[in-house]
C-alpha cells in the first residue's frame, strides 16, 4: 500500500514516525557538536509549521532555530521527476496568483534555520541552510509571478538547475506550487549525513 492511498490520520502518523527517525539519526551526528534536534509538537507543528528545533545541549529552552523536515516517500516514475532535491512547498493550495483560496505554503511561512530532507532511498539526510533556501525560493517566485511566464514548470534563469512546478497532490488532487533545489546547487550551504535508523 502506498503512502498516498492512506487516510489523512494514517498518513500524518506515518510521517511523524518517519520524522522522528530522521531526528534520532541526525542527533547522533549533532551530539558531537553539543547540539540536538527536539520535535516541535502539536501547536508548533500545526500552527507554526515547524517540525523541530535545533538547540544547544544544556540550553534546551532556546527554541528559536526552527527546522523543517521532509521525508521523500515517493519514487519518481518519469525521468524528469526531482525526488532527491530540496523540496519546498511554496503555495498550498494554489488556484491562481490572486485567488482568495491560494495559501502560502508550509515551508515558507516562517524563517527556518535548516531544511532537512531524507532522500527516497533512505540513505542520506540533506541538511540545507534555511536562509539560502528562502533566498532561492523568493527569487524563483518572482520569476513565476512575471506576466511573461505562462507555464506550469519554471526552470529558473536566476538559479540554473532549480525549478518551480505546479503539482497536483497525490492524495486528493488539489493544486500546489513546489520548489525543487538540487543539493549540489547549494554547495557550502548544505551538508550530508548518512541515514541510519539504528546504530
Amino acid at each position: 500500500m502506498s503512502v498516498d492511498s492512506l487516510g489523512v490520520k494514517s498518513r500524518v502518523r506515518l510521517m511523524l514516525a518517519e520524522e522522528e527517525l530522521c531526528i534520532a539519526c541526525l542527533n547522533r551526528f549533532l551530539s558531537k557538536k553539543k547540539q540536538k534536534l527536539v520535535p516541535a509538537g502539536g501547536y508548533e507543528d500545526k500552527v507554526k509549521k515547524t517540525d523541530a528545533f535545533l538547540v544547544e545541549i544544556g540550553n534546551e529552552t532556546d527554541v528559536t532555530k526552527r527546522c523543517a523536515i521532509k521525508v521523500r516517500t515517493t519514487t519518481g516514475k518519469k525521468k524528469n521527476e526531482l525526488y532527491d532535491d530540496i523540496l519546498v512547498a511554496v503555495r498550498d493550495p494554489f488556484y491562481g496568483l490572486d485567488h482568495e483560496k491560494t495559501k502560502v505554503g508550509r515551508d515558507v511561512t516562517l524563517d527556518y534555520h535548516w531544511y532537512i530532507v531524507r532522500d527516497k532511498e533512505k540513505t542520506t539526510l540533506r541538511v540545507a541552510d534555511g536562509k539560502e533556501v528562502h533566498r532561492i525560493i523568493d527569487d524563483m517566485w518572482e520569476e513565476w509571478c512575471d506576466p511573461k511566464f505562462l507555464g506550469n514548470v519554471l526552470s529558473s534563469k536566476k538559479h540554473p538547475g532549480c525549478q518551480m512546478r505546479k503539482h497536483y497532490d497525490a492524495h486528493d488532487g488539489h493544486p500546489k506550487i513546489l520548489g525543487f533545489i538540487p543539493p549540489t546547487y547549494l554547495k557550502k550551504d548544505v551538508f550530508f549525513v548518512p541515514y541510519k535508523e539504528d546504530e
